[in-house]
C-alpha cells in the first residue's frame, strides 16, 4: 500500500539552502495496484487531496526548523476544516505495479470497485480519532451501470481545529470491511 505525503506537492531549493515546498489545490497523493483473488483481476487505485485553502501554502524547510507560511506569508497553522478526496479505482491503466496487492473477494471487479467505504484517521502524539466522511458518493458513470473505472468524491468534517504538525491518513475499505488501500495526508515531515 502507498504511503505519500501530501507535502511532496511542489519543491523548490533556494541558493541559501532553504528548501520549500508549494501546496496547490489539488494535491496527488499518490496510487497503487490491487489484485483481485482468485479472479486475478488487477486494480489501480489513485487518490488526490482537494483542498482550496491550501493553495500557495509553503512548507519552509530552512535547516534547523520546518514550518507553513500562508500565501499572504503569515503562519499556516492548522488543516482546513473540510477536506475533499477524489479517489479512482479501475483497471483501464496504462501502468500497474508489478507487485499488486493481492484482496480476496468474491466480487466482481465492478462489484468491487462500486462498493468502497472510506474513513479519515487523525494523529496526535499515541493518540487516534476516526472521522467518518459527512460524503461518499460517486460520480461520472452511475453505480448500476457497470464500467471499467469508478470515481468517488470523500468529504470530511474535521471535528476541531486540527493543528498543522498532526498526521491523517484516508483509509479505504471494500464492502467486507477489509482494508484495500491508504494515504497518508502530512503538512509537515
Amino acid at each position: 500500500m502507498t504511503a505519500v505525503l501530501v507535502c511532496l506537492a511542489i519543491g523548490a531549493l533556494a541558493q541559501n539552502g532553504r528548501q520549500e515546498f508549494i501546496f496547490r489545490t489539488h494535491t496527488p497523493m499518490g496510487g497503487d495496484a490491487l489484485i483481485l483473488m482468485p479472479a486475478k483481476q488487477k486494480l489501480q487505485v489513485l487518490a488526490t487531496l482537494e483542498a482550496k485553502e491550501l493553495e500557495g501554502v509553503r512548507q519552509i524547510n530552512d535547516g534547523r526548523d520546518q514550518y507553513l507560511r500562508g500565501p499572504d506569508g503569515e503562519p499556516f497553522r492548522y488543516y482546513p476544516r473540510e477536506l475533499r478526496f477524489r479517489f479512482s479505482i479501475g483497471k483501464k491503466v496504462a501502468y500497474i505495479e508489478k507487485n499488486p496487492l493481492p484482496v480476496e473477494t468474491t466480487d466482481s471487479p465492478d462489484e468491487f470497485q462500486s462498493n468502497l467505504r472510506f474513513q479519515l484517521k487523525i494523529f496526535q502524539g499515541l493518540r487516534m480519532e476516526l472521522v467518518e466522511p459527512e460524503e461518499a458518493r460517486i460520480i461520472g458513470v452511475p453505480k448500476n451501470i457497470p464500467y471499467h473505472e469508478r470515481i468517488y468524491v470523500v468529504r470530511f468534517k474535521l471535528p476541531r481545529d486540527v493543528p498543522a504538525d498532526e498526521r491523517m491518513k484516508l483509509e479505504v475499505y471494500d464492502r467486507n470491511g477489509v482494508q484495500v488501500a491508504k494515504f497518508h495526508v502530512q503538512l509537515l515531515n
